[in-house]
Formats: structure tokens, C-alpha cells, sequence
């Protein structure tokens, strides 16, 4: 019986304190090693045989698990717990683990919808955590002067440094400072026509395309975005466009961005799973891709501006030369993936309603036509000046924000107000994206496609500050003017060149309602017919 006390009391003075998620492979292994380590003492003490101290060690450890495990799940369903007055399905309030296992289709953002719809703004959606879509808690959360940080969820790259991962505030502003000129008016500026080469070459290879069959945009922009993020990231793309093949080693990627959508909402398991040798191994080929890349750029003399300059110029300045490499590593996968998966499943869904309804191609080209006049039309002109094609891209990331599920905040030991409400300390909050640009209190008939509600129709959109597919505040996406203005050029090019409509058999619906989650979206496919205009 004593046994099973100590393990409620561990609880109670340990566990229920704290972030222990770093400490899952220590844990692990130790109740693994104990009956062994125990047998020791045991038999020193006791006049039993080897065996029998085995078995009497083995029966220590499940008495004092039972203990621990027993008063945790009583805890987290009490009146005691912190966070017992708000609801949400109930074994997700016993153990994330749950939702894990609700979130083995891939779906986890249709299964938050599905909680909030039942639930209201504010749901449980762990034993310390809410997912919250109430407007008042976004600036409370995200502007840069909340006080929340970022969550344990951040930590599961350990022991890899990169922007993305960092959780202090100071450091991540000295990080953000670190890549800010690979994202300066001036780089972006320089960045254009190498946006537009690329572009060219993909219009090439729709022009080749048969003209009936179609083409999977899911695949082609996935070519395109990690073309550019390699000529733009690192002073060379990876010819993906040419080959129409993606390079081997981004499956290595897509299985680790599946295993984040299922496992990734408990981090301490997500963590011990990747240290499995299987998995690890793919994770460190990955890695060690990565490495290569940033290690192939800082050997290598260019005169064209990339991002990868802002990161090598810092490393060859830093004093703590390991730190400064794992910085360099860690921030080169950063570069990659954010900058290619998310912008093209952007650009898929944004061609998805081009295709759906050719009013919206209709409108661009007429406000495009009357830009131009005679001039250039460049990327500058095409932020100022383009207001429907803005506020076309701004509506699709509204529906489709590239991170449906959201971000992860940590409250600080004194809590947070939320209007009338008054958060504890210690607790994550969700906000999931993809179900707060569909709140009604935030947007008016928040299910439908209006670029309107961006321009003629303000009365639309009843709370700004909610739409944020690019984050808000200290962490906000640093890419994301970069982004933009891939996107505006594409659509541009695109519709300028070409009648665009769906394949025989296809109507989107597919794209819609298979693309997974996996903190990015796994898109589905969507077959699209490139006819060439006749002028």
C-alpha cells in the first residue's frame, strides 16, 4: 500500500507541477531498468532467490504506477482541477493521448470544429489545455504585448535550435532580427524575377500538358514552392519543375509531417517515438539533407541575394561556433518546409475557386488590364494597386489558413483575462485557425467564398483582429510578404495566361473534404485543365 501512496504523492508534489515533457526517454527507461536496479538491494535485504526479487521489484513499480496513473486521471476529472469548469469531450480531458487516437484519419482540425460546435468558444480540448476561438482572447494571446509564450509543443525538435522552435521571447526576437534582411523590401525586390523565371518554367510545362487530361496542381505547386524556396533560400533551386518529379528525400518529409498530425498533440510521445531507430533514421537523413544544403551555400561564392546569406553572415560572427552550427542546421529545415508545403497548399486552394467559378478570373484580368495601362506589372504594383486580387488571396486564407490547427500558447503562473473571464496560470491555449475564420461571431456567413467582405463589403467581417493565417504579434510569420507575393505573381501569370477550369470528373470536392492534417495540409489531389486564351 505504501507503494501506491508514494506514487499518488509523486503526483501531487511532482508531476502535477511543471513541464516534464522533455524527460519522457528518462522516464521510460528508468521504469524499464528498475526491476533489475532493485533486484540488487532487494536480495540484499531479503533472503529470496533472484527471481523472487524480480518479481517483488516488478510489484513495487506497478503498485506505485497504479498509484501515480490513478490519481492523475482522478485529478484531471475532479472539481479540483484548474480547469474543471469548462467542457470539452470528456477522455481528451483525461489524457491527450485520446485525442491522438481521434486524430488518426488525419483530421484534427475538423475534429476541433466539431468540438467547438458542440462546446462553444471555449473547449477542453486536454487535461491543461483550451482551445479557445472567443475574438477577445486573440490579441489577450497573440499581440506582441501578451505575456503568453509559446507552449511545450515547440520543444519536440530537441535538441535542434531554429526560429520556429524557440520559446523565449527575447530570443526569438534576437533570432527574427538574425533573418530579417532575407526578408527586407529590398530582398524581396531582388527576389522577383527569380520568382517569375520559375514561374515561366512551369507555364512551359502546362503548355506541354494534354490539354483534356488535366494536371494535379497539388503536385505542380509542390514542385514550384520548393523551387523557389531553393533559389530563393539558398541561391539555387532544385529542378523539380524540369524533372516533374519531386526529389526523394521530401518523402522522408511528408512521413514526418503525417506523423505530427496524429501524434504531434503529445509532445512528450512524439518525442520518444522519433527516437525509435526506424524513425530516427529517417529523421536524421532528413536533418542531415538539410545540413547539406546550408553547408553547400556558405561554401559556395554567389553575387545573388538569398536567405541563407543572413544566417551564414551571422554564423561567421558568432563566437560559440556549435551553438551557431546548430543554429544554422535547425534554421535551414525551418526555411525549407515552412517556405514550400504551406504556400502550396495555398496556391492549390486558390486555384480551386478560380476553377469553381471563372467570375473570380474574370474580375483579376479586368483589374489587371486596367493596372498595367501600358506599364510593367510587378510585384510592388500588385500589392498596392490589385485590390480584388488581395482580397481574393485574403479569403482563401481565410477558409484555408496553411496551419489549420492552429498554434499553441502558454499562459504565465499568473493567468490571463479574457474578457470576463480569468484563465489560470500554467495552461496552453489552441487557437485553431481553420475553426476561428469560420466563427460566425468573427465573420458573416463564415462558410462562404466573398473576396467582397475584404473590399465593397466591410460589414462582413465583424472582428479583424481574427483573421490570422500568418499568426499575430512576436511570432508571427516572418515569410510573409515573401509569400504573398509568390502567390499574387502566380495567380497573376496564371490567369493572365491561360482559361482555367476542372478536369473531366473533377469538381473539387476531393481536395475539400480527403486533405489531411498534418500541421500543414496533406492535399488531396485537384485535376485542373490549362487551356491556352485565345487574345
Amino acid at each position: 500500500m505504501r507503494f501506491f501512496v508514494i506514487g499518488v504523492l509523486s503526483h501531487i508534489f511532482y508531476f502535477r507541477h511543471g513541464e516534464h515533457h522533455m524527460c519522457g526517454i528518462f522516464w521510460l527507461r528508468l521504469f524499464l531498468l528498475f526491476p533489475c536496479i532493485a533486484t540488487v538491494p532487494i536480495s540484499l535485504l531479503r533472503d529470496i532467490s533472484v527471481i523472487g526479487c524480480l518479481k517483488l521489484a516488478i510489484s513495487i513499480e506497478a503498485r506505485y504506477l497504479i498509484g501515480l496513473f490513478t490519481s492523475i486521471l482522478l485529478y484531471r476529472i475532479s472539481a479540483f482541477h484548474r480547469l474543471h469548469r469548462y467542457q470539452g469531450p470528456y477522455t481528451w480531458r483525461m489524457s491527450k493521448l485520446f485525442q491522438a487516437v481521434d486524430n488518426r484519419h488525419f483530421n484534427g482540425f475538423r475534429n476541433l470544429y466539431a468540438a467547438h460546435t458542440k462546446f462553444g468558444d471555449f473547449v477542453r480540448t486536454g487535461p491543461s489545455e483550451l482551445s479557445i476561438i472567443d475574438p477577445d482572447a486573440i490579441l489577450a494571446v497573440h499581440s506582441s504585448s501578451s505575456r503568453c509564450t509559446r507552449a511545450a509543443w515547440y520543444s519536440m525538435a530537441h535538441p535542434l535550435r531554429a526560429i520556429f522552435h524557440t520559446r523565449d521571447k527575447i530570443e526569438h526576437e534576437k533570432r527574427r532580427q538574425v533573418w530579417s534582411p532575407g526578408f527586407s523590401t529590398r530582398s524581396l525586390k531582388d527576389y522577383e524575377p527569380r520568382i517569375e523565371s520559375h514561374i515561366s518554367r512551369l507555364i512551359q510545362q502546362l503548355r506541354r500538358k494534354p490539354t483534356e487530361e488535366g494536371v494535379n496542381v497539388s503536385l505542380w505547386f509542390n514542385y514550384f514552392t520548393f523551387d523557389v524556396m531553393g533559389d530563393v533560400g539558398f541561391g539555387q533551386g532544385f529542378s523539380m519543375i524540369e524533372k516533374g518529379k519531386r526529389l526523394d528525400v521530401l518523402r522522408i518529409l511528408e512521413n514526418g509531417q503525417k506523423g505530427l498530425g496524429v501524434f504531434g498533440v503529445v509532445p512528450w510521445l512524439f518525442m520518444m517515438l522519433t527516437r525509435i531507430p526506424n524513425i530516427s533514421k529517417e529523421h536524421d537523413v532528413f536533418v542531415r539533407w538539410c545540413e547539406q544544403q546550408i553547408l553547400d551555400r556558405k561554401s559556395r561564392k554567389t553575387d545573388v541575394c538569398d536567405i541563407a546569406a543572413a544566417l551564414i553572415t551571422d554564423d561567421r560572427h558568432a563566437t560559440d561556433k556549435a551553438l551557431s552550427h546548430q543554429w544554422l542546421v535547425g534554421d535551414s529545415r525551418i526555411l525549407i518546409v515552412a517556405g514550400s508545403d504551406a504556400l502550396a497548399s495555398s496556391l492549390t486552394f486558390a486555384f480551386y475557386y478560380l476553377a469553381k467559378d471563372p467570375k473570380h478570373i474574370l474580375a483579376i484580368r479586368e483589374e489587371l488590364n486596367a493596372i498595367t495601362a501600358g506599364t510593367v506589372l510587378d510585384a510592388e504594383s500588385l500589392r498596392n494597386k490589385a485590390a480584388y486580387l488581395n482580397a481574393f488571396i485574403t479569403e482563401v486564407l481565410r477558409l484555408w489558413p496553411p496551419n489549420p490547427s492552429g498554434v499553441l500558447r502558454q499562459t504565465l503562473e499568473e493567468g490571463l483575462q479574457i474578457g470576463k473571464k480569468r484563465l489560470p496560470g500554467d495552461i496552453t491555449i489552441c487557437t485553431p485557425f481553420w475553426v476561428l475564420h469560420r466563427s460566425p461571431r468573427c465573420f458573416a456567413e463564415p462558410h462562404n467564398f466573398i473576396p467582397d467582405r475584404w473590399t465593397s463589403r466591410p460589414d462582413l467581417v465583424l472582428r479583424k483582429e481574427a483573421y490570422m493565417p500568418f499568426g499575430h504579434g512576436a511570432y508571427a510569420c516572418i515569410g510573409k510578404q515573401l509569400a504573398l507575393m509568390e502567390m499574387r505573381l502566380m495567380i497573376t501569370r496564371l490567369v493572365m495566361e491561360f482559361d482555367i477550369r476542372f478536369a473531366q470528373g473533377e469538381d473539387g470536392r476531393r481536395l475539400l473534404e480527403e486533405s489531411k492534417d498534418w500541421f500543414t495540409f496533406g492535399l488531396a489531389g485537384l485535376m485542373l485543365v490549362f487551356s491556352p486564351r485565345e487574345r
